[in-house]
């Protein structure tokens, strides 16, 4: 993963002693009251508001923030999205949603195993046409679909995890939700723009981990449409109950939620 992280070229790893001020203390006082081990802590250098963290335990643990991110927020709203994603190493969220993911790739290659052998049989032996492994392919796969979406359901409940573990230490709600409501505003204003291809390429490369990152995109696009560019309406108690009525009342709102690995804003504002 880290090697990963490298092709985006605007990630900086640091040593604590160089983590922003806004949040370093903060970081140090979680991880010292909830025993757990300082995570390494990585900036991309870049406009679009992201937090995530990924690793093997939390011994191995990585903290990556946008500049993005800590540029836009509050200070007390930074710590509540830090302690979030704080929240998924104390869970070992990271760990199991590994473990999860294994299941679905799993039967879709057996789907994939099935599907090509039963062709080689009707072309080899018109006797043996390899009936038997299609009806296992369309088991598997039928499997594989019902995995997928279960996969998107345990993430979604770690998003709530993670948010109630936020909420537990901060004792500050109000400043979770007043960051989930920034993040969606500025993850849409941040979306590439399609007459500057250099910043595309580099906005189309931080999206590629917003399924890690608190929020991602298309949980935001109805934030954006309901501020309708006006960034101090997000501040604004009866502009976030407009945006949680989309999630609440749309009748397309849980299909949208099945597709997506992270929760309907309104759904995790209601929560909080």
């Amino acid at each position: 993963m880290d090697w990963s992280l490298s092709l985006f070229g605007s990630l900086e790893w640091l040593q604590f002693e160089q983590v922003p001020p806004k949040f370093k203390s903060f970081l140090n006082k979680l991880c010292r009251d909830e025993k757990l081990p300082l995570p390494k802590v990585g900036i991309i250098h870049d406009d679009s508001p992201q937090a995530f963290t990924y690793g093997r335990t939390p011994h191995s643990a990585r903290l990556v923030l946008s500049v993005g991110i800590i540029d836009l927020l509050e200070k007390d709203e930074l710590e509540a999205v830090v302690a979030h994603e704080m929240g998924h190493v104390k869970h070992w969220d990271f760990v199991i949603m590994t473990i999860a993911q294994l299941v679905p790739i799993l039967l879709y290659h057996i789907y994939r195993i099935c599907i090509d052998q039963s062709k080689r049989k009707k072309t080899g032996n018109k006797k043996n046409s390899g009936e038997g492994l299609v009806i296992v392919a369309v088991i598997a796969y039928i499997f594989y679909l019902l995995a997928h979406y279960l996969v998107m359901f345990i993430s979604r409940a770690r998003e709530y995890w993670a948010d109630k573990f936020s909420v537990y230490y901060t004792k500050n709600p109000n400043s979770l939700i007043f960051a989930l409501t920034k993040i969606g505003f500025g993850l849409v204003t941040t979306a590439p723009d399609k007459q500057n291809e250099v910043e595309s390429s580099k906005q189309a490369k931080t999206m590629a981990i917003q399924a890690m990152g608190i929020m991602n995109i298309g949980n935001s696009k109805e934030i954006a449409l309901a501020f309708q560019g006006d960034a101090a309406a997000v501040l604004n108690p009866d502009v976030i109950k407009q945006v949680m009525r989309w999630d609440l009342w749309n009748p397309w709102a849980t299909y949208y939620e099945l597709q997506s690995t992270h929760p309907l804003t309104a759904k995790r504002i209601n929560a909080i």
